[in-house]
This record gives structure tokens, sequence and C-alpha cells, in this order.
């Protein structure tokens, strides 16, 4: 992480406080512009969270092999029931 927020280290709280959301701030005016733009970047865009959404599936597979209880488990149970909603609504959208 020292790669992406090593920077941040070296400045004053509140410098540093500014550049994240500045930062944070125009990568979502970027991605709405991107979502406005058309429907197959739409479409596009819609798959990186059903891919974040089947990585949860990581925590199970862990708390199976560990026979136990796995930090993120209860929430990865959730996500994985919202991704099977979530993936077969993109593939509807896909079809069109």
């Amino acid at each position: 992480m020292d790669f992406v927020f090593g920077y941040l280290y070296t400045l004053a709280i509140p410098q540093a406080l500014f550049l994240f959301f500045q930062i944070a701030l125009w990568s979502l005016l970027i991605v709405t512009a991107i979502l406005i733009s058309s429907d197959t970047w739409r479409l596009r865009m819609m798959i990186i969270p059903g891919l974040i959404y089947i990585y949860e599936l990581y925590h199970i597979r862990e708390a199976l092999s560990l026979g136990d209880y796995y930090p993120g488990l209860i929430t990865a149970i959730l996500f994985t029931l919202i991704a099977l909603f979530y993936q077969k609504e993109l593939i509807q959208i896909y079809r069109k």
C-alpha cells in the first residue's frame, strides 16, 4: 500500500484528506460521465461489481476449508445471494 498511498504519509493530515477527497471525487465524476455516455459503457461498467461479487466466494471457500468461521463469511453469504440476482439481471440486459 505504500506504493499507492506512500505520498500521503509525507503530507499533513488536512492536506492528505483534501488530496484523497479530490481523487475520490474526480474518479466518481469520471465514472459517472462514462455511465451516462452510452448503454454499452453502462453494461461494461456493471460487469465490474459482478466480478467483485464473485470474489466474495473466497470467504466461503476459506470457511469450508478451515471448518470454522472465517472473517467476512456472513457478509460473503449475503453478497453471494445478491450476486446471483445481479448476475441474472446482467445476463438478461446483455441479451437484449
